[in-house]
């Protein structure tokens, strides 16, 4: 008789605990839950990359003979931004050698093919304005023109410093 009383015991402690889960009639018994959300939020910033790939542009031997020298898609800066921008240029200051300069208004820039050359100045002149990129970016050929002559161009090397800015509103 003890066995059938362990067996007993046990089927009934099978089906009480069966019952406890929800085997029996759809659901667990005293089941409750509770919800509730919350937000998540982020603020995009304003990004921009500028490279400028050609570190210099070396126009050669120049003379005031065969003045004024083009140089097409001299430079080609490349601008990456997720809203408007805008690329600006400007030299640091005459061109130099030693004592001697030559005015930094004598290289003139234009967008590759355009029409007249601007006079590069130490001022951010807009080359450029543009919207949103998208993550291939944008490059901007520029041509240079330099121009010399025979009054103040004394024979040697010379050289200025051409900064290109992008920069979003």
């Amino acid at each position: 008789m003890g066995k059938h009383i362990r067996v007993a015991l046990g089927v009934t402690l099978t089906l009480a605990l069966l019952g406890m889960f929800g085997f029996f009639g759809g659901g667990a018994v005293n089941a409750a839950s509770a919800q509730d959300t919350h937000t998540v939020t982020f603020n995009v910033k304003a990004a921009i990359q500028l490279n400028v790939p050609e570190t210099t542009y070396d126009f050669g031997d120049v003379n005031p003979i065969d003045s004024p020298y083009q140089a097409l898609s001299a430079v080609n800066p490349w601008v990456r931004c997720n809203t408007n921008w805008t690329l600006y240029v400007k030299g640091s200051g005459d061109f130099a050698s030693g004592g001697y300069t030559v005015p930094l208004s004598r290289l003139g820039w234009r967008i590759n093919g355009g029409g007249s050359y601007a006079e590069m100045t130490t001022s951010d002149a807009v080359v450029r304005t543009g919207t949103k990129t998208g993550g291939a970016g944008q490059t901007t050929s520029i041509d240079y023109q330099l121009t010399v002559n025979w009054e103040d161009d004394v024979a040697d090397s010379y050289s200025a410093t051409i900064t290109y800015t992008a920069v979003t509103p």
